[in-house]
């Protein structure tokens, strides 16, 4: 006769961390699958909406080189300022490429 090993019940297994400290292999539920499928239709929501708003900043950058040139010295005064200068050569450096080439993919 072949010894049965009785395995946990779905709902005591809520976690892969939970599954793994009692030796079963870590599965999703349906419930944790749904959910995480539900997160990251979110988080891809979020990133579309950000490429759209990054897209719509280089558009303007690249009409308006003088005046995002103007501001970016101005932002990295005020961030230079609050820092203390902790940070004056790398704040240096982004202002010096956003003047150089402004609207352009960084490479």
């Amino acid at each position: 006769m072949t010894e049965r090993t009785e395995l946990p019940r779905p709902e005591m297994i809520n976690s892969g961390i939970r599954a793994e400290l009692i030796g079963v292999p870590p599965t999703l539920t349906r419930q944790e699958s749904a959910r995480e499928r539900l997160v990251m239709a979110r988080l891809f929501r979020k990133l579309a909406v950000l490429a759209g708003a990054t897209e719509a900043a280089r558009r303007y950058a690249r009409k308006n080189p003088e005046k995002v040139a103007r501001l970016a010295e101005n932002a990295g005064r005020f961030v230079d300022k609050k820092t203390h200068g902790k940070y004056h050569s790398k704040i240096e450096g982004a202002v010096r490429k956003v003047r150089g080439n402004p609207g352009q993919r960084p490479v």
